[in-house]
């Protein structure tokens, strides 16, 4: 039989033993608001200023965001938003369970503070509830998880499709300028939906009866819509994605580690450009750490690659800059038409042929409007894609005036369509826009004007360029393109899937190819 005087050593012990459960339960009811405010405000703010992403795309970009040059205030929004408001919400929470009046009046009715904390409990354990499902429900649509876990069960895979390019002949090689324009999307040329075209001064430098031709109806390939996508689509002809395959094979940690490396298991266009004995040189006005972009163009055959610093460093006054991106078009172009002169006097003295990619920022939302853009539209945006061209179609100009067209190819595009946001301009325009295309615009020395296989996408681009370049590419196949140049497409090819078939390919995780492309290696190794 217990003994009477255990009696108070049980009590004690009870006690203790329920107020650490309500404590622990306390802790963790705290814990879910935290989690599930996180990823609600997360959703919201990917709603609305990235609209609907990819696991991919979080995974590349989070890591390698930049506050200068690569986003601004965007990126303390999002810091503040998605990691101290949660925190602060979660820590009023707890100061409200904990009021001093509270502790009182529950201490003053025995019977209602054997009551009220249990009800309290359940009502905030389902909110919290609640909470966490709506965030993790808000933040998994977001991102596109159920396509992502979707596209782990497809039988696709890229492996069984992608074609590492074989230049048969590169006598007739030339010169190469690439320009991709930020959000560069030829749906904004229609008049009866906007307020003027604003690609305009680039048409009237381009045009068909000066021998520039054009890819009709350029598609953004399924699962793109950002730069880096634009970039690794149409330089290596395959999607960007399959992070957490390059994460299980540990190559995603040495590219984080300062490897240098980027889709290292991937042939792209300046690895093939560097073999034939080019000079390949890069323009950007932003940060080019943001998104890792100096390292994927450094890791393939790219010996420069100039940015934000680099602008500052040379002296370019502060009105030339954007807080949020960096250097305005207006100097980006006086920079190219410079570095394009170094480099094609260069290449007259060695025989060797460059390759000058340049990437502009003025349209990049949100609107900026720089000193030298008239507004005479309603619509900022409108007229600040126009002075933007207009800077384009200057450097169109130096290169004639200079004569560099009669040796040099020219390739302008987008680098994705533009995004329609919630807080982007032309959402009501472009959210429902039945025929979206990429604009586009490519030039041949001496070369009459060909019918180019319409309705490619940006991974067909490649092949495109290579050939445009002048280098004779086996079949017109390089990744999974092929050549816009080519009318018939390859049996066998991604390019002569069935429609369904080919986005199934496109969206499907292929672990296997993405961890050899990611690492370099092959991931039986």
């Amino acid at each position: 039989m217990d003994r009477p005087r255990d009696a108070p050593a049980r009590s004690r012990m009870l006690r203790l033993a329920r107020r650490s459960a309500a404590v622990l339960g306390q802790v963790l009811v705290l814990l879910l608001v935290w989690v599930g405010l996180a990823l609600l405000i997360a959703a919201a703010l990917i709603r609305l200023f990235w609209g609907e992403i990819t696991v991919g795309q979080v995974l590349l970009n989070l890591v390698s965001v930049e506050t200068d040059g690569g986003g601004g205030a965007l990126v303390w929004v999002c810091i503040l938003g998605i990691g101290v408001l949660p925190l602060l919400i979660t820590a009023g929470i707890l100061l409200w369970l904990r009021r001093p009046g509270r502790t009182r009046r529950l201490r003053s009715d025995p019977e209602g503070a054997w009551r009220s904390p249990w009800l309290m409990r359940t009502v905030t354990t389902t909110l919290a509830a609640s909470v966490v499902v709506l965030g993790t429900a808000s933040f998994s649509t977001a991102v596109g998880i159920p396509d992502y876990i979707q596209a782990g069960n497809s039988e696709y895979d890229l492996t069984d499709h992608y074609v590492e390019p074989k230049v048969l002949d590169d006598e007739h090689r030339r010169n190469l300028v690439l320009i991709y324009l930020e959000a560069g999307e030829s749906t904004l040329e229609d008049e009866a939906l906007f307020e003027k075209d604003g690609f305009e001064p680039l048409k009237e430098v381009t045009g068909s009866a000066e021998g520039w031709q054009s890819v009709e109806d350029l598609r953004q390939y399924d699962g793109g819509g950002w730069t880096m996508s634009g970039l690794t689509a149409t330089q290596c002809g395959i999607p960007l994605s399959g992070v957490t395959s390059a994460a299980s094979s540990g190559a995603l940690g040495e590219l984080r580690g300062g490897d240098d490396t980027y889709l290292d298991g991937t042939v792209c266009l300046g690895d093939v450009l560097k073999d034939h004995g080019y000079t390949s040189v890069f323009l950007g006005g932003a940060n080019p750490a943001f998104a890792e972009k100096n390292t994927f163009l450094g890791s393939h055959g790219y010996s420069e690659v100039k940015g934000l610093a680099d602008w500052r460093a040379a002296g370019e006054p502060s009105s030339s800059f954007r807080s949020d991106w960096g250097l305005s078009d207006q100097s980006l172009m006086e920079r190219a038409e410079d570095q394009l002169d170094e480099l094609h006097a260069e290449s007259e003295q060695t025989g060797e042929p460059f390759n000058l990619s340049v990437l502009t920022l003025d349209t990049h939302e949100p609107v900026h409007v720089f000193d030298y853009c008239d507004v005479d539209t309603q619509e900022e945006a409108t007229s600040v894609l126009g002075c933007s061209m207009e800077q384009v179609a200057g450097f169109v100009e130096h290169m004639e005036g200079q004569g560099y067209l009669k040796d040099t190819a020219v390739v302008i595009m987008g680098d994705h369509l533009k995004p329609v946001n919630a807080g982007d301009s032309f959402q009501e325009e472009l959210v429902d826009h039945p025929d979206r295309s990429i604009f586009n615009r490519i030039w041949i020395p001496g070369a009459d004007p060909d019918t180019l296989r319409p309705g490619v996408d940006q991974l067909s681009m490649y092949p495109t360029i290579l050939e445009a370049a002048g280098l004779t590419v086996g079949d017109g196949e390089a990744g999974l393109g092929v050549s816009a140049f080519s009318a018939e497409l390859p049996e066998g090819s991604a390019q002569s899937l069935p429609s369904e078939a080919y986005t199934e390919l496109l969206n499907s995780r292929s672990a296997e190819f993405y961890a050899e492309a990611w690492s370099g290696r092959s991931s039986a190794e």
